[in-house]
């Protein structure tokens, strides 16, 4: 009965060089709301992780990593756009080229990252700006640490279910501070 242990080592061995690619995909989570003829012009998320290559591992049971999480869709983008979706549901007119734009936001992805252990972990730390005419009118961080269900059965797709839920979290938190600045009328300078 010596055999499983070596096998089990190989195992073990093999897992720990795996990547398993996911599918980041974004599901609103603010209502439609009645426009309120303000314009914005959103950036592209300015991509500043340390670690562009994965967003995620599934850990074992001693919590070391054996498989990476990567994927093939553009971060940056995917965050951005959620944003351009949230804002929008919110009420805000997006002005992509910003010719007609009242004001702009620009961002920067800090940290993203969704890991397994007992638990689907979730992290994300984004740098947002709004911006008139050079002036930074509000400026702040916003970093989330949601969790999503017990790992009873490895799955990547809960990780990326995981970084969607930070996401909408960061994106209603920066609307409630946009809404509080832009609609009832708090626009100090920074």
């Amino acid at each position: 009965m010596k055999w499983p242990l070596p096998i089990i080592s190989l195992f073990i061995i093999f897992l720990s060089g795996c990547t398993s690619m996911i599918h980041l995909g974004y599901t609103p989570a603010i209502n439609k709301c009645e426009t309120n003829n303000i314009a914005l012009q959103v950036t592209t998320i300015d991509d500043q992780r340390t670690n562009k290559k994965t967003i995620g591992a599934l850990r074992n049971l001693y919590g070391m990593p054996i498989v990476k999480i990567a994927t093939n869709d553009n971060v940056p983008d995917w965050v951005t756009n959620a944003l351009k979706l949230e804002l929008s549901n919110a009420g805000y007119i997006i002005d992509e080229k910003g010719s007609d734009a009242n004001y702009l936001i620009e961002g920067k992805l800090l940290h993203a990252f969704a890991s397994t252990y007992f638990i689907y972990h979730g992290r994300m730390k984004i740098d947002i700006s709004l911006k008139r005419d050079d002036n930074v009118i509000f400026h702040k961080v916003y970093a989330t640490k949601k969790s999503h269900g017990v790992n009873w059965i490895v799955q990547t797709s809960i990780c990326a279910k995981t970084l969607e839920l930070n996401l909408q979290e960061v994106c209603k938190r920066f609307i409630t501070d946009l809404n509080h600045k832009l609609l009832e009328g708090d626009l100090k300078i920074e």
